[in-house]
């Protein structure tokens, strides 16, 4: 079937310059014929539903869009460039709990088209299974589809995107990379530890790390400390703004600059009873004394019967961002971290479902949190020997925000000094692994990716595993946030980010909005920042 195609293409071509076509326009007409020909080409395990030239598109390149299924019961949407294939090849991780395709979410977070505007041929995937992406209702007593969401998804989608990509392009991708954020960050870890020989490169944005904590665990805390015996909001959202605020006023300075960000929240005091109505009784200008109480539970942790804590609290500086994702509801009427927490455990958490009777009061973080083991050894993507990917030779980008309240940053600190005390020292692990932390940013840049759009990890990843330029820094921009729907306004400031445990550090003159003012050096406490 194959060789007819390709001699079908040769006398389409021949015909073509006998009749004095632009040698551009035949490689449009043979695009064409190729993708048109993808939805015979009969690959096995793999279900073509669509495959369709899509050239009326004004914010991407004319692209063959190809939709399906891969066995066993995973959907995917790639596109590839018609025109200006840069040889490269993007799969893509998927955010929450997936379930959705999403080919045309904006930003870098777990996202397609930013790709396919530089040439990349790119896959995303629902990773098995179609539902919204909160919902986990497919997974009960469903061990299978469990096992493809928490990781075997991936190399499947890849062999299968490869073969689509051959038949296409008729040759192989020159570079291949792995890029996801939040669960889609978990899932890159995953495939750094399982699957260390599948990419050349590899984005993990702040990934949930520690999966039956970062959801399970906190999702029960959260429940227990956003709301009131009555099931009511404690902290109202017209709040946020004025709590924000204050942790600015103490701690932006912290770092030599009054800048608008925490750059070290781990070394912000900042006490929230400061804030405490007094004689004016409860206004828009101070907390109540059971506000103050759970903002104070927020920044400590979910911590057991005794008072130890069992997870990390809410970074200070990531303020501004609870309402996004503490207090703003879902379409099921709960707050979104809640929302995840409470489905995690019921179809997702124990080894034997509970099902959706399952309520987190039930959960006793005294004696329940070894009941997860089975879904950590799935789901986790804390191992930390990463031996196997320095050998291959791949490279693995981590970046996560110092003011993501969703998967907090300490999950990545935590796990780079794993990666470090197993390898023996930081220097054994830079040439091949290095994490990024960014001030003021929040989970997966907002998710929606418009300002600030701050860095593009592919453009990273690429000069390290092409080129072999380590990135010594990563210069983040910051957008003037603009209605509409271009992505981002002119670029306001300039930041670099630094491997960490180094920190940006204002040279004391110039303007701080330039990141040529900054230079990376190391975090005086010795820790790094964002470490306590």
């Amino acid at each position: 079937m194959l060789c007819i195609f390709r001699c079908f293409s040769l006398a389409l071509l021949l015909l073509c310059l006998a009749a004095g076509v632009r040698a551009d326009d035949i490689l449009v007409a043979d695009a064409y014929a190729r993708c048109a020909f993808l939805a015979k080409s009969g690959l096995a395990n793999v279900r073509i539903d669509v495959a369709e030239p899509v050239t009326q598109r004004k914010d991407l390149p004319p692209f063959c869009r190809v939709t399906g299924q891969i066995a066993p019961s995973i959907g995917f949407e790639m596109r590839l460039p018609m025109q200006g294939w840069n040889g490269r090849f993007l799969l893509a991780g998927c955010g929450a709990y997936c379930g959705e395709l999403v080919p045309d979410r904006e930003g870098y977070a777990n996202s397609i088209n930013f790709a396919l505007r530089r040439g990349y041929a790119a896959t995303t995937t629902d990773s098995g299974h179609q539902a919204p992406r909160t919902d986990t209702s497919w997974a009960y007593n469903n061990p299978q589809a469990e096992t493809l969401y928490a990781h075997a998804w991936v190399p499947l989608a890849a062999d299968a995107s490869r073969a689509i990509l051959h038949n296409f392009y008729r040759q192989k991708e020159s570079w291949s990379y792995f890029s996801g954020c939040s669960n889609g960050g978990r899932t890159a870890l995953k495939v750094a530890q399982m699957y260390p020989d599948l990419f050349d490169g590899i984005a993990s944005g702040a990934p949930g790390i520690n999966a039956t904590y970062a959801a399970g665990v906190l999702g029960v805390f959260l429940d227990r400390t956003l709301v009131d015996k009555s099931g009511n909001l404690i902290l109202r959202e017209e709040k946020v703004p004025m709590l924000s605020q204050a942790v600015l006023y103490q701690c932006d300075s912290l770092d030599g600059l009054t800048d608008g960000l925490v750059s070290d929240p781990g070394a912000c005091d900042f006490q929230p009873e400061s804030l405490l109505c007094r004689d004016e009784g409860d206004t828009s200008t101070c907390l109540t004394a059971a506000e103050v109480e759970e903002v104070n539970r927020l920044y400590a942790g979910a911590q057991d019967s005794q008072g130890q804590q069992v997870y990390f609290g809410l970074p200070k500086g990531s303020e501004a961002y609870w309402t996004r994702w503490l207090l703003g509801e879902t379409a099921s009427g709960v707050p979104h971290v809640t929302d995840l927490g409470s489905n995690f455990l019921r179809y997702l958490g124990f080894e034997q479902d509970p099902g959706p009777g399952y309520h987190s009061s039930e959960f006793d973080l005294d004696g329940d949190i070894p009941k997860l083991e089975s879904a950590a050894r799935r789901f986790n993507a804390t191992d930390p020997n990463l031996g196997k990917l320095q050998q291959s030779g791949g490279k693995l980008l981590m970046y996560h925000g110092l003011a993501d309240p969703l998967t907090v940053p300490e999950e990545s600190i935590t796990y780079y000094n794993s990666v470090v005390n197993h390898a023996g020292s930081a220097d054994q692990v830079s040439d091949f692994y290095r994490l990024f932390l960014i001030p003021g940013a929040d989970h997966c840049w907002g998710v929606t990716g418009r300002a600030p759009d701050l860095f593009d990890p592919l453009q990273v990843l690429e000069g390290w595993v092409e080129r072999d330029e380590a990135p010594e820094r990563i210069v983040a921009r910051q957008h003037v946030a603009v209605a509409g729907p271009e992505p981002a306004g002119p670029i306001m400031r300039t930041r670099p980010l630094c491997p960490y445990p180094a920190v940006a550090r204002y040279r004391g003159e110039g303007s701080y909005f330039d990141a040529d003012n900054f230079i990376c050096q190391p975090a005086s406490d010795g820790q790094g920042v964002g470490a306590e």
